[in-house]
């Protein structure tokens, strides 16, 4: 029997460029971000809040102001190479409710790509909110793959708290990032 040991990360990362990363340029409205689509309820550009992780806007989650179960999410398509190593990431940061009140359920970042005519995961990553960063700090939060095809969709999807009644809080989100590397195959143990 061989063993194998992993190396994925064995050159240096390339920053691969996507369009408004920390969401300062306005899109068709101010509340939306130049080069972002999104859907749900309640998830907008905000040039007002703080604190923000770099430039004056960020993606504010307002969480205390849903009123039902759906999800919200921002995203944006992307030109890859397939083979190749991506990892996207965000910082992250939340309002923390009070006892008795709910806050979101989770921050979810996904990868997809187009297979046969429809969209398909290649990576999903959840982080729960409740252990997000507060005040002035920041969370860092990543997906990885392989890229199968030439276009990536890169997303951010909040999730509500299944309770309806008590929800409170906010999750801000800034920083939006993709670097590329190249990956090893594995290598057999010695």
């Amino acid at each position: 029997m061989t063993a194998f040991l992993c190396r994925p990360l064995c050159h240096a990362e390339e920053l691969v460029p996507i369009t408004n990363p920390s969401f300062e340029e306005p899109g068709d409205a101010d509340d939306r971000a130049a080069g972002w689509d999104r859907w749900g309820e309640w998830i907008n550009r905000e040039c007002a809040w703080t604190p923000v992780h770099d430039g004056s806007c960020i993606i504010g989650y307002h969480h205390f102001r849903l009123e039902d179960n759906n999800n919200s999410g921002i995203f944006q398509n992307i030109a890859v190479e397939p083979g190749r190593y991506y990892t996207f990431s965000v910082r992250a940061n939340a309002d923390h409710p009070g006892e008795d009140f709910h806050g979101a359920k989770e921050v979810e970042l996904r990868l997809e790509t187009t297979l046969y005519g429809q969209q398909a995961t290649i990576a999903s990553k959840k982080y729960p909110a409740k252990y997000l960063a507060t005040g002035e700090n920041w969370s860092w939060l990543r997906v990885s793959s392989v890229a199968p095809t030439d276009t990536m969709r890169l997303l951010v999807i909040l999730h509500p708290s299944a309770e309806i009644r008590g929800r409170a809080g906010a999750v801000k989100i800034d920083s939006a990032r993709l670097t590329v590397q190249d990956i090893q195959a594995p290598v057999p143990a010695q």
